[in-house]
């Protein structure tokens, strides 16, 4: 049974997490890129919780997250194809599982004490319009 969630709006082409780089001294970081697009999530998600009124989910229960990723149509896409295209499967790049890692983005966020809490994770790249993502946040 479904007992609280919490829908996410994040506008913008979704985003996959980047890979650590390395500087010749040994020392990582993560790309600016990335780092950008965890920031506009956790905003979104304080932003959620502010205005939805969100009851941190209590640790060590479970959680589970919708994440529907949609990557903007190529603008030389004939009206037709867009039609015909909206809301079908999206089998570009970013992979799937790379954008899946922005739910980083949510840690302290006011959502969840940590990310281990997140025991299920469904999520699905669509095109449409404009790239943007939502992200539903469910307590089990």
């Amino acid at each position: 049974m479904i007992s609280n969630y919490l829908i996410l709006e994040i506008p913008g082409e979704p985003v996959a997490k980047g890979r650590p780089r390395f500087c010749r001294n040994g020392h990582t970081f993560t790309p600016q890129k990335t780092v950008d697009h965890e920031i506009r999530v956790n905003d979104a998600a304080r932003k959620a919780v502010k205005d939805k009124g969100w009851k941190m989910v209590p640790q060590g229960s479970p959680v589970a997250l919708e994440m529907v990723f949609t990557m903007a149509m190529p603008k030389g896409w004939s009206e037709k194809k867009r039609a015909a295209m909206q809301g079908h499967a999206c089998p570009k790049k970013p992979d799937t599982d790379n954008l899946i890692k922005c739910a980083d983005g949510l840690n302290n966020s006011g959502i969840w004490h940590d990310d281990c809490q997140v025991t299920a994770i469904h999520a699905e790249k669509v095109w449409g319009d404009t790239g943007h993502t939502i992200i539903t946040v469910v307590e089990l």
